[in-house]
């Protein structure tokens, strides 16, 4: 009989999964800027911001960009 070593998977908190500019768009979006503000701040295109707050919203598993802004302010 062979030894069966089971590894269960390790849980990462969804904000810490998040990529660097993922976090920074989103903490722009709690200061109140727009996307286009965030993206002359960034120096990343409207459309570029638009996409890390789609990826964030999915990662996190919020429902809308507030409730993602949300999620990543609670953990601090």
């Amino acid at each position: 009989m062979r030894n069966v070593i089971r590894v269960r998977p390790v849980r990462m908190p969804p904000d810490l999964a998040l990529s660097q500019r993922e976090r920074q768009v989103l903490d722009h979006l709690g200061q109140g800027l727009r996307d286009k503000e965030i993206a002359a701040q960034l120096g990343i295109s409207i459309e570029t911001v638009r996409t890390h707050v789609r990826n964030a919203i999915r990662t996190l598993g919020a429902h809308t960009r507030e409730h993602a802004v949300a999620l990543t302010s609670r953990r601090r």
